[in-house]
């Protein structure tokens, strides 16, 4: 009986080193292979989302299309100073401020203009004026300025009486800048 059971014993060790030996050709074989099929299953969901992106970029295509029709047809309707070049702009924007103080019966004493500057992706020309008007007039040019096109925008205002002695005149001295929009691509 002992003989039958160390028989036993020998077999159940045998098997236990196949199973062992099985399982370090899975583990030195399948493990690698299972770890390259995640590599390649993670690799083709990045392939799939790089997909959904250029799927969702072709179907806004022709919106992208429309918003820079959009954006050109702004640029032809006045919003942005025109002119070839920063210089061209500022002379033009000089020319229109002369052009409404004229109007409103005011002379420009002076004008000069302002360094270019950079705000939320657009380029600001200015020109700073100085000028003698009453209050009237001031307000009908503040006014003229905040309504035109291409759009300006006052950057600076200020306003001292023009008779410091105060004789009672309604006579103003005033210095006021304004600016205008430059397109991104710097097209007017």
């Amino acid at each position: 009986m002992t003989e039958h059971l160390s028989k036993r014993l020998h077999q159940l060790a045998a098997a236990g080193l196949l199973l062992a030996a099985a399982g370090a050709v899975i583990a030195a074989a399948v493990l690698p292979l299972a770890g390259h099929v995640r590599g390649l299953q993670a690799e083709i969901e990045q392939s799939r989302d790089l997909l959904g992106r250029f799927w969702a970029f072709a179907a806004n295509k022709d919106k992208v299309a429309r918003l820079a029709r959009q954006s050109d047809d702004a640029m032809r309707a006045g919003i942005f100073l025109g002119g070839d070049t920063d210089a061209v702009r500022a002379a033009g924007l000089q020319a229109l401020l002369t052009k409404v103080a004229e109007a409103h019966g005011v002379r420009l004493r002076s004008a000069r203009t302002l360094a270019a500057t950079e705000r939320d992706g657009l380029r600001f020309i200015g020109v700073q004026a100085e000028l003698d008007a009453t209050t009237k007039q001031l307000q009908h040019i503040v006014m003229a300025f905040e309504s035109m096109r291409p759009y300006l925008f006052i950057q600076s205002l200020q306003i001292a009486p023009h008779d410091m002695h105060g004789n009672g005149g309604d006579e103003l001295k005033a210095r006021i800048g304004i600016a205008g929009a430059v397109a991104a691509n710097g097209k007017g």
